[in-house]
């Protein structure tokens, strides 16, 4: 239970520094200088569009601790080390301590004598 823990208190960490020192918004033209071109439509369909699923906590901190002007776009995360870093940390942590808690209850349950 301990490692699960320990897991989630850091990925908590990584998302306060990555949400708290976001770059400036025009960081994104860095990555993707296209999107500076206003006649820029999108890339087409046969490019695979990648985006992250949400979760409530990544929205609540995204909500209190950044600057909504800084705060990039589900499809551009991984592009900001910090936060998807912090949202893997998160979802992995939240297979294996659901994993974890599930085998647990069964394995106590099947095994127990009353």
């Amino acid at each position: 239970m301990a490692g699960p823990l320990a897991g989630f208190v850091i990925a908590l960490g990584v998302l306060v520094y990555g949400f708290t020192t976001l770059p400036p918004s025009d960081f994104i033209y860095s990555v993707h200088p296209e999107y500076a071109d206003p006649d820029f439509k999108g890339y087409g369909e046969d490019v695979l569009d990648f985006e992250l699923g949400g979760n409530l906590l990544f929205w609540a901190m995204g909500k209190v601790l950044a600057d909504p002007d800084r705060l990039p776009e589900m499809s551009e995360m991984i592009h900001y080390p910090f936060l998807f870093a912090g949202y893997l940390a998160l979802f992995f942590y939240c297979t294996q301590f659901a994993s974890n808690r599930a085998i647990g209850w069964r394995t106590r349950g099947f095994w127990t004598v009353s």
